[in-house]
C-alpha cells in the first residue's frame, strides 16, 4: 500500500508505479482542466512577479523618504502624515487615500527589512497558488482593510507599514490551504501550514504586548485574508466535487464590506474629527473655527471634555457669560468632574462672584481631598473677606496637599508673618527660595522673617542675594 502524494489516501501501487497517484488522481489533469492549471501555476513562476514589484514599490517608497531628508531609522509621526501615513482624524475626514498610501510608508529600515522578508516569503507562495491578479487583490483588500482596523484600534495613531497586507496574504493562505485540495504532498502541505499559523499567532501575540506595534492592522488585515481564503478554498477542491470560481463576486464584496466599514467609522468618529480640527484652529488662533467644530462635534455627541473645551473657547473670546454656561453644562453631565468646575470658579473670580467662586472650590475639595490649588484659590478668597485663621489652615492643606507648589509655600509665608509664626514663616520661605532661586520676593521675604525673629546676620545675607537678582535684573524703565 502507498500514499497518494496528491490527495493522501491509500491505494495499491505497482513496483513500476513512479507517479505516487492514486488512480482518481491519475486522471486528474485530464478530466479537470481546472485542478491541472492550479498545479501548473504552482509549478510554473510567472514572467513577471508581483510580489517583486510590490517588495520593489515598498523599497523605492522608502529610499525616496531618505532621498528627501526622512531619518532612515527613525522618521517622526509629522514626517509620515505628509508622505500619506493612516491617521483616524485625517483619514475619516476627507483623506480616505491614506489607507491605501500608508500601506507602502514604512517606519525606518528595521520595519521595511522585516515586512519585505515576510512578503517574499509568503508573497511568492500566495502568487503562485491564486495567481497574479487574485495576489494583487488579496494584498490590496487585505492591505485596506488592516487599515481600517488601525482606526478601529487607535483613531488618534500614526500607522503606516504593509504588515496588514502581510497578515492579510497569511490568512488567506492558511484558510484555503487547510479547507482546499491542492496536487501537494500531504507532508508538505502540513509544514506550510503550521509554519503560516506559527507566524500568525506569535506575530499578533508580540503585537498585543508591545504597544509600538499597531495590532489593530495586523488583525484586520488577517481577518479579511481568513474570510477571503475560506470563500476561495471552494475553487480548490477534490476531482470529484464541482468547482466554481468565486473570485467574481468575492473580491467586489470585500471591497464593499470595506467601505461600509470606513463609513460607519466615520459617522462614529465624527465628534473626534470635529474636535481634532477644533484643536488645530486653536493652535492657529482661529477661534470661531474652533468654536463652530466644537458646535458641530456636540451637536452630534454631547460630552464634558466638548463642553469645557468650547468654555475655553469662549473664555479666549472673552465672552464670559457663555463660557460659565458651557461649564455649567460639563458640570451637569458629570458633577464629579472638577475640570470644569475649576474653570467656572475661574470665571467667578474674574467676575468678582466670590462667594460663588467659594461654593465652587469647597465642592472640588470635597471631590478631590489633594487638589493644592483649589486649597490655593479658596484660602485667598478666604482671606480676602478678612478670614485669617481660615486662609492659614486652608493654606497649610495646599502646601500639604502639593509641597512643590510655589505660590502655596509664598503665600503660606505671609499669613504666618502676619500671625507671628515667624519660624513656620522662614521655613516656607526657604523652601519657596528653593523652588523659586531667582525670585527676589522669596529672599526679600527670608529676610524680613529673619528681621523678626532677631536674626541679623542671616536677615543680611538673605538681603545681599536680593540685591544681587536685582542688579542681575538691570535697571527698570520709568
Amino acid at each position: 500500500m502507498a500514499h497518494c502524494a496528491q490527495c493522501g489516501c491509500e491505494f495499491s501501487a505497482g513496483p513500476a508505479d513512479a507517479s505516487h497517484l492514486c488512480a482518481g488522481c491519475a486522471a486528474e489533469g485530464a478530466e479537470h482542466p481546472d485542478v491541472a492549471r492550479d498545479e501548473a501555476v504552482y509549478h510554473r513562476p510567472p514572467r513577471v512577479s508581483i510580489n517583486t514589484i510590490l517588495i520593489v514599490a515598498n523599497v523605492l517608497v522608502y529610499l525616496a523618504m531618505v532621498l528627501r531628508g526622512i531619518p532612515p531609522m527613525h522618521p517622526s509621526s509629522e514626517q509620515l502624515l505628509k508622505w500619506g501615513a493612516n491617521f483616524g482624524p485625517f483619514t475619516l475626514d476627507n483623506q480616505p487615500w491614506r489607507l491605501f498610501t500608508c500601506l507602502f510608508l514604512h517606519i525606518g529600515l528595521v520595519h521595511l527589512a522585516l515586512n519585505m522578508w515576510t512578503l517574499y516569503n509568503v508573497g511568492e507562495l500566495a502568487e503562485a497558488i491564486y495567481g497574479q491578479a487574485t495576489f494583487l487583490a488579496i494584498y490590496l483588500l487585505s492591505g485596506l482593510a488592516g487599515s481600517v482596523g488601525s482606526i478601529v484600534r487607535h483613531s488618534l495613531g500614526v500607522s503606516a507599514g504593509a504588515s496588514g497586507a502581510i497578515f492579510g496574504v497569511a490568512g488567506a493562505l492558511i484558510a484555503t490551504l487547510l479547507l482546499g485540495h491542492f496536487a501537494i504532498p500531504r507532508r508538505v502541505l502540513r509544514v506550510t501550514l503550521i509554519v503560516l499559523v506559527v507566524f500568525a499567532v506569535y506575530s499578533l501575540g508580540a503585537g498585543f504586548l508591545n504597544t509600538g506595534v499597531d495590532n489593530g492592522a495586523h488583525i484586520g488585515g488577517f481577518i479579511a485574508g481568513l474570510i477571503l481564503g475560506t470563500v476561495m478554498a471552494r475553487d480548490y477542491r477534490h476531482p470529484s466535487e464541482p468547482h466554481s470560481d468565486s473570485r467574481a463576486w468575492l473580491l467586489p464584496a470585500m471591497c464593499v464590506l470595506i467601505a461600509a466599514t470606513f463609513f460607519s467609522l466615520r459617522y462614529m468618529h465624527a465628534p473626534q474629527i470635529h474636535e481634532y480640527k477644533a484643536e488645530e484652529a486653536l493652535s492657529k488662533g482661529d477661534n470661531k473655527l474652533a468654536l463652530a467644530e466644537l458646535n458641530a462635534a456636540l451637536a452630534r455627541q454631547p460630552s464634558v471634555v466638548l463642553y469645557t473645551s468650547q468654555g475655553d473657547v469662549y473664555l479666549r473670546m472673552k465672552q464670559l457669560d457663555q463660557a460659565e454656561a458651557s461649564y455649567k453644562k460639563a458640570i451637569a453631565l458629570n458633577a464629579k468632574d472638577v475640570v470644569p468646575r475649576h474653570r467656572l470658579a475661574d470665571i467667578y473670580l474674574r467676575q468678582t462672584k466670590v462667594e460663588e467662586a467659594r461654593q465652587e472650590l469647597q465642592q472640588i475639595t470635597e471631590l478631590q481631598p489633594n487638589d493644592a490649588l483649589a486649597y490655593f484659590q479658596l484660602a485667598l478668597i478666604l482671606q480676602g473677606t478678612g478670614k485669617h485663621d481660615e486662609a492659614l489652615a486652608t493654606m497649610k492643606k495646599s502646601v500639604a496637599a502639593n509641597p512643590n507648589f510655589p505660590p502655596a509655600q509664598f503665600n503660606l509665608g505671609l499669613l504666618e508673618m502676619q500671625s507671628k509664626q515667624y519660624d513656620a514663616a522662614v521655613a516656607n520661605f526657604q523652601q519657596f527660595a528653593k523652588l523659586a532661586p531667582n525670585d527676589p520676593d522669596a529672599f526679600q521675604w527670608l529676610g524680613n522673617a529673619y528681621e523678626a525673629k532677631g536674626m541679623e546676620k542671616e536677615a543680611q545675607v538673605a538681603y545681599a542675594k536680593l540685591y544681587e537678582l536685582r542688579r542681575a535684573r538691570g535697571p527698570k524703565q520709568r
